[in-house]
């Protein structure tokens, strides 16, 4: 159910209503949350740069142990749920593309990696 903010919720003995008031605002703090990568997003000094160190460190880890396909496949994933979570969190914070939103600065940096093949000494 989506309320104006001009609205009152009808009310039901279940309280169902508030209920899903309360879902609604778990929700919107999680997806806040995965926007913004837990902390990286919230960093006071360029957030942005600072967001691209999850998929740094994920591509130190796991290069060697995957498959070019299954990378390829990560960047694909990770792009598509990036752009759901940041369309929403950009909702949610009021702005298309807020300060603390870095999940797609996490999808970035696993295409950067995508071709740099892990024996160059760096993983």
């Amino acid at each position: 159910m989506v309320l104006s903010p001009t609205e009152v919720p009808p009310s039901s003995a279940s309280g169902e209503a508030a209920h899903g008031a309360v879902d609604e605002r778990a929700a919107q703090r999680w997806i806040r949350h995965l926007a913004a990568l837990g902390p990286f997003g919230y960093s006071p000094l360029a957030p942005g740069t600072v967001g691209t160190l999850p998929g740094v460190l994920l591509w130190v880890l796991l290069a060697p142990r995957i498959s070019w396909p299954l990378h390829l496949a990560a960047c694909l994933l990770v792009t598509a749920v990036s752009s759901v979570v940041a369309h929403y969190a950009g909702k949610a914070w009021g702005a298309a593309d807020a300060g603390p939103i870095v999940i797609d600065e996490l999808a970035g940096t696993l295409w950067t990696f995508l071709l740099v093949p892990p024996g160059l000494g760096w993983a």
